[in-house]
């Protein structure tokens, strides 16, 4: 019976020391996958204006300026990756601000400039995803 009882505490004490090890290690995650997500949302709601042709430049300039202070986010979120993938980084970078600077004003400006960005993020998702 002590032996039964014994087991039981330690498998108890097994599954939540487990629990507290895989919530670590979720967390440890979570803002790189934090910032991923970010960039996704925004990255979606632009393509939605896109679809339904209604493509405000003040709404679209500000979905990449949030996309712009996500990709700022690359590098202290990735640190340690490696140094090929900060350049994927820097090349968003690079196409957001280009982007900003010539703000897209109608919805065939706001596709190309979609698919610039798109690009360097496909680029750098076909390697590191």
């Amino acid at each position: 019976m002590r032996a039964i009882i014994l087991l039981v505490i330690g498998l108890a004490v097994g599954a939540i020391s487990a629990s507290y090890a895989a919530n670590t290690m979720a967390a440890r995650h979570a803002y790189t996958r934090g910032v991923m997500a970010i960039m996704q949302h925004h990255v979606s709601a632009l393509g939605a204006q896109a679809k339904a042709g209604q493509c405000p430049a003040d709404s679209s300039l500000d979905h990449f300026h949030r996309i712009s202070g996500a990709a700022a986010e690359i590098e202290p979120a990735f640190a340690g990756a490696d140094p090929d993938f900060f350049k994927h980084a820097h090349a968003l970078a690079d196409a957001t601000a280009a982007t900003i600077a010539n703000a897209p004003a109608d919805c065939p400006g706001l596709k190309q400039a979609m698919a610039k960005v798109g690009e360097t993020c496909k680029s750098c998702h076909e390697l590191y995803r």
